[in-house]
């Protein structure tokens, strides 16, 4: 412990950037906990979960590189 950091604080501190990772992230921990439906799902049922969503992200990314992705539509108010 102690010595020089690993990296200088310019490289992690997102001070002052318009980034929303976090934001991102938590929607998607939001999203996958919904899904899930449990509260303390065991970690079979997690990895599952985990794994559908890969293959869902896999084809949305297929979809759109042929062209062929239909962006959402918006619900009429």
């Amino acid at each position: 412990m102690g010595g020089e950091p690993v990296s200088s604080i310019g490289m992690w501190n997102v001070n002052k950037h318009h980034l929303r990772t976090n934001s991102a992230v938590e929607g998607w921990n939001c999203k996958l906990k919904s899904s899930i439906g449990k509260q303390q799902p065991d970690v079979f049922l997690q990895v599952r979960k985990v794994k559908e969503e890969v293959e869902l992200v896999s084809w949305q990314l297929k979809l759109k590189e042929s062209g062929k992705h239909d962006q959402k539509k918006r619900r009429k108010t």
